[in-house]
């Protein structure tokens, strides 16, 4: 029994790390032809690193040995067709025997791309969309939920209706008290459907995430300035101070604001300067 027993292990295959082969195979869809020179990649599934590589040959296949059993990623890439991929398990080879893979290759008019994501990297992917379309439906929810309160609907559809309506008119033409109106425009804008900014005295509103109109938004003395250069051309700021009645400085700032703005420009007429809300006249020759 012992004799024949170390007969047995003597003429058995020694199983060792390094002794399996992959045998990959290279067809077009369509034709079943041979793809002769297609890149062929086998990476480590648990880690990205490459195992081996080559070219097939003129039968379409090429032959992988001395490779350690385990589970591998094979690609196949060839210019005028889609990348190829699978996922294959490779044992040891015993009695000739070995892993065979056929890839078959779709035609592309744009050329290699790259295989789809495997392993943790496509679960990673997979999770990261997940949460992303749970984060829309959570804040569509929301939304929904905060325009079911009927003041805030018609605060929101005032704004949308009127973009860059101020704080006073919008209490005025909803006729609220300042706190409720105070209290519904802070919860729109903290859940980022309306937004704000300061435009001189007034705060003006917004839907957010819309185009609106870009507008130059006026104060009250800002219009009256205007309208009185509108009407005579070439003023002097303490002129305009006269006819609004407001200091020289008040004057001053707001038409600082309108020149920027380019709805007037000056010219320096001594110690005072001329203000006008038309294009300068041309010059005689």
């Amino acid at each position: 029994m012992a004799v024949a027993l170390a007969l047995v292990l003597l003429t058995s295959p020694a199983v060792q790390a390094g002794d399996a082969s992959v045998l990959v195979t290279a067809l077009e869809e369509g034709t079943d032809g041979p793809v002769a020179g297609a890149k062929v990649i086998i990476t480590y599934a648990s880690n990205g690193s490459r195992a081996a590589s080559g070219v097939t040959g003129e039968n379409g296949s090429i032959q992988f040995d001395g490779l350690d059993p385990g589970i591998y990623d094979v690609s196949i890439e060839s210019e005028g067709f889609t990348v190829w991929s699978k996922r294959v398990e490779v044992n040891r080879s015993t009695f000739g025997e070995r892993a065979e893979v056929t890839g078959v290759l779709v035609p592309s008019t744009f050329g290699p791309r790259e295989p789809p994501a495997t392993g943790p990297l496509r679960w990673a992917i997979v999770a990261a969309l997940m949460a992303l379309a749970s984060m829309v439906m959570y804040s569509k929810i929301r939304h929904d939920l905060l325009l079911d309160n009927a003041i805030r609907r018609r605060i929101y559809d005032h704004i949308r209706e009127n973009p860059g309506a101020h704080y006073r008119a919008i209490l005025t033409s909803l006729n609220l008290p300042m706190g409720v109106l105070s209290y519904h425009l802070n919860r729109l804008e903290k859940a980022e459907l309306v937004r704000s900014r300061q435009d001189g005295m007034y705060r003006r509103f917004f839907l957010a995430g819309l185009r609106t109109e870009v507008r130059f938004f006026l104060s009250d003395i800002q219009e009256s300035i205007l309208a009185v250069i509108r009407e005579n051309q070439g003023i002097s700021q303490s002129k305009i101070a006269e006819r609004i009645a407001v200091s020289r400085k008040v004057v001053n700032y707001h038409v600082g604001i309108l020149d920027q703005a380019g709805l007037i420009y000056m010219e320096s007429h001594g110690r005072e300067s001329a203000c006008f809300t038309v294009a300068r006249p041309a010059v005689s020759a």
